[in-house]
């Protein structure tokens, strides 16, 4: 789970969470950002992965609990295949609107 401490005052508007890559994961470079709806869990594509929770304080990104058991997938951007992420190579950044 991430959680985030936001100062806009108000209960956010829009939230988006992105994974930025900080280590070159296949054919991602440093810096590239991978929108979290994209991933899969490696178990089956239809379960959601992540749930996105906020308040006029705080912003949350929960990793379900069942994805937390099973790989998550995420397309390769040359080939279009998918692979298991690595996650050390990943951080989760959040943007956030009023």
């Amino acid at each position: 789970m991430a959680k985030i401490a936001h100062q806009l005052g108000v209960k956010p508007a829009d939230v988006r969470w992105v994974l930025v890559c900080v280590t070159n994961d296949t054919h991602w470079a440093v810096g590239s950002e991978v929108d979290i709806n994209t991933i899969q869990n490696g178990y089956n594509s239809t379960y959601p992965v992540f749930t996105r929770v906020a308040d006029t304080t705080n912003i949350w990104l929960v990793l379900d609990t069942f994805n937390a058991t099973h790989n998550l997938l995420m397309d390769d951007p040359v080939t279009g295949n998918y692979y298991i992420i690595t996650n050390a190579d990943w951080r989760a950044k959040c943007y956030a609107w009023p």
